[in-house]
């Protein structure tokens, strides 16, 4: 990601200005369709990365974690 990802307010602001510029809209849009799968991405990586740990305590310690049987 380039640069700092814009704040909710800020994409407003810049949509409530650009109204009027159709091109000008589009690669606003553009961009915070980048921003936010660049943060998906990172997301899942994060989640992997804690799953991998969680995983391997859980070996370390023998948890063995069995769903309830339901009733």
């Amino acid at each position: 990601m380039a640069g700092k990802e814009q704040t909710l307010e800020e994409w407003v602001s810049d949509m409530t200005l650009a109204h009027n510029n159709h091109a000008k809209a589009i690669e606003i849009l553009e961009l915070r369709e980048r921003e936010l799968n660049d943060r998906l991405q990172k997301t899942e990586i994060d989640i992997d990365h804690l799953r991998r740990a969680i995983n391997t305590l859980m070996e370390a310690l023998d948890v063995v974690v069995t769903p309830d049987e339901e009733k």
